[in-house]
């Protein structure tokens, strides 16, 4: 695997994972379209966001613990099914869920490609 393929794979399970988080922090903002007093619609608004918060600290240990990031993503990808079954419809679900699948499928395959292959320049490298 070339540097330019490494570097995707470095870059990509991030990206997605923070257009994700952000995605999901956009659904919280349809609360104050709701009527009410603005004290109620914040507290719903914060409520609404934790999914997002979640996401976030996703990223964050992606970032550096690119396993537990995946298996935080995978966490993610059933939990939010096992919430939200019966008042979304299938594909709605598929579609939330699946995208942090493969976010963690990225993670794990970073890591892999990481603890597998040695450094290039190393001693291991042949002359």
């Amino acid at each position: 695997m070339d540097r330019s393929q490494e570097r995707a794979l470095l870059w990509t399970p991030r990206v997605l994972g923070i257009v994700y988080a952000l995605l999901v922090a956009s659904f919280a903002l349809e609360v104050f379209n709701e009527p009410g007093e603005m004290s109620d619609k914040l507290g719903s608004f914060l409520i609404r966001l934790s999914p997002a918060v979640l996401l976030g600290v996703a990223v964050a240990l992606a970032w550096t613990l690119e396993n537990w990031g995946g298996l935080l993503y995978l966490l993610v990808a059933l939990i939010y099914p096992a919430l939200h079954w019966g008042s979304m419809e299938w594909s709605q679900l598929a579609l939330l869920s699946g995208v942090p699948v493969v976010i963690a499928l990225l993670c794990f395959a970073h890591h892999w490609l990481v603890s597998h292959n040695p450094p290039r320049g190393g001693p291991l490298t042949p002359a």
